[in-house]
């Protein structure tokens, strides 16, 4: 089952955004967040 590519397209972007926040509460040393 592929989906429409708007929605990959969406998906990637979403999974990277979520990836530069995790990465950046480590960075900030947000220990609440990342201790998840």
């Amino acid at each position: 089952m592929s989906e429409p590519r708007p929605i990959k397209r969406a998906r990637s972007l979403w999974t990277k955004v979520e990836r530069g926040k995790s990465v950046g509460k480590f960075a900030t040393g947000d220990q609440n967040t990342v201790a998840g």
